[in-house]
């Protein structure tokens, strides 16, 4: 039968086993391996108990608590430091263990959370992006460093936004290049580009030096023309806005001017009205004058050529939102050589309806009544009349024979 162990025994193994480092407090009774006894940390300077079956397993603790706890730190930092100099399955190369980064949950619990690296990225050779180990270790969960998917984005962005170009736009404009970006004052302190810019031929006077932001061109009327439309021409929406000018009388004609080398389509006006506003634009009320004093009216005299008429008097509302509707189905025959230097030079306000000599009256008129039939069955105010046609109406090629687009 083997003899008891004593308590000096038992306090002589635990010093041959850990030194120095904790003894054993006297006085004490010791029965059997499961005697829960004090001892004292040198180390710590703390008194504790523990089970004497586990002091003497030196692989399972190696003093006090607190010992243990670093020991078991100590271990896990070992392993952590390890991966450095590893290559992961997405081939970055880990170059130095740069501290944890532990969920708002995790701090409460007093745990600091995984360990984060500094690696080399496979694709780029940037030194300076920083994962969790847990991640770099997944194969296909880091493929790419923040800078790769940085420039990844920057040129996915870049894509999408120069697809743009060759398109058309909902009011028939041609996107002809991306020209850079616009930021506002908050934008440009938030670090951000701003929006796409963009430089496109209008679909109503042919103008190729117009820009204008995307997110406006994507819209249907956002961007009816261009800047120069506007300088010289009249927004539908201010024809309706005022009732004066929306319920003057008007009619819409189609003619050939400047000795038959264009065709225009327009709204007469009659006379006593277009005194009151100001605007002599249109040489068909101006016989009286002669050309020197158009000219210097800021008018050019150019005589009309077979003039015909396609409604009856009607409130301008209706005529100007069919006339736009019409000049819109007609922009392929938009003039692409420049139009005569006297013209440019007097800023008449008729350039933007002015169209080549190949488009046929006859193919304005049969669309002209095309839109009629369609519209006289609808309910609605004639802007959205004008919404739900413009873009839509298409000229019939059969009836422009010498036309070539």
């Amino acid at each position: 039968m083997s003899k008891k162990k004593t308590f000096e025994q038992y306090a002589a193994e635990v010093q041959d086993l850990y030194g120095q480092r904790m003894y054993v407090i006297p006085g004490q009774e010791y029965v059997n391996g499961k005697s829960n006894l004090w001892h004292f940390c040198k180390i710590h300077k703390v008194a504790y108990q523990a089970l004497p079956i586990n002091l003497l397993k030196p692989s399972l603790y190696t003093c006090c608590p607190k010992c243990n706890v670093d020991s078991l730190n100590a271990r896990n930092y070992a392993k952590t430091i390890s991966f450095v100099g590893q290559t992961t399955p997405n081939g970055h190369l880990i170059l130095e263990h740069v501290g944890y980064k532990a969920s708002p949950s995790a701090i409460k619990l007093g745990k600091r959370g995984a360990a984060l690296f500094r690696y080399q990225c496979s694709n780029c050779g940037d030194t300076e992006g920083v994962a969790l180990g847990l991640n770099l270790k997944k194969p296909g969960h880091i493929i790419n460093c923040p800078e790769c998917r940085s420039d990844t984005r920057k040129a996915q962005n870049l894509a999408k936004t120069t697809s743009f170009v060759g398109q058309t736009t909902p009011d028939g404009h041609l996107i002809l290049e991306h020209v850079g970006y616009k930021a506002s004052p908050k934008e440009i302190e938030r670090g951000e580009k701003g929006n796409a810019l963009f430089r496109y031929q209008c679909g109503c006077c042919g103008n190729t030096e117009a820009v204008a932001h995307g997110e406006s061109l994507k819209k249907l009327n956002h961007t009816p023309n261009c800047d120069k439309c506007r300088r010289k021409g009249e927004s539908i929406k201010s024809h309706l806005r005022s009732k004066e000018r929306a319920m003057a009388p008007c009619q819409l004609y189609v003619c050939a001017i400047y000795f038959g080398d264009y065709i225009k389509i327009g709204i007469s006006n009659n006379y006593d009205r277009r005194s009151y506003e100001h605007n002599y634009g249109n040489p068909y009320f101006d016989k009286d004058l002669t050309p020197e004093e158009h000219y210097k009216a800021g008018n050019i005299d150019l005589s009309y050529e077979d003039l015909h008429f396609l409604s009856e008097w009607h409130p301008r509302s209706w005529i100007f939102s069919v006339e736009q509707i019409l000049l819109a189905a007609t922009r392929d025959f938009i003039p692409k050589a420049p139009l005569p230097k006297e013209m440019l030079e007097a800023c008449w306000t008729g350039q933007t309806e002015l169209r080549v000599w190949q488009l046929e009256p006859k193919a304005v008129e049969a669309a002209f009544h095309k839109l009629i039939a369609e519209i006289q069955a609808e309910d609605g105010d004639w802007y959205k009349v004008y919404c739900r046609h413009i873009n839509k109406l298409k000229i019939d090629p059969a009836l422009c024979p010498y036309f070539v687009a």
